[in-house]
């Protein structure tokens, strides 16, 4: 499994620990594809379906562009993020890339 531990600063200036989830890709043999379970602990819902893909890659990077898409709807609604106890702004522009908080 995959993690990140966020920061959601809403509009009204609430501050919620998020934790995000990615499982690693397991073979569906029903659906000849791979999968990936998406969960977010502390806020939102977590998708209900299972993330496929041709391959376990595929699956993956499905898994990661849908967090992405979800955070930045958010986002445009006004939602900022924060690295996990930290004042430092999660740029969503990185959310695919390795950029670490400055500690």
């Amino acid at each position: 499994m995959i993690s990140r531990e966020l920061d959601v600063v809403k509009p009204n200036g609430e501050r919620i620990p998020l934790q995000i989830n990615i499982s690693a890709p397991v073979y569906e043999e029903d659906y000849d594809a791979y999968g990936c379970q998406v969960s977010f602990i502390g806020w939102l819902e977590s998708p209900s379906s299972t993330i496929k893909g041709e391959d376990s890659y595929q699956s993956l990077l499905l898994a990661l562009q849908l967090v992405h898409s979800i955070l930045m709807m958010q986002h445009k609604n006004g939602v900022r993020y924060r690295w996990r106890g930290l004042e430092d702004e999660y740029d969503l522009a990185m959310f695919l890339a390795l950029p670490l908080p400055n500690v």
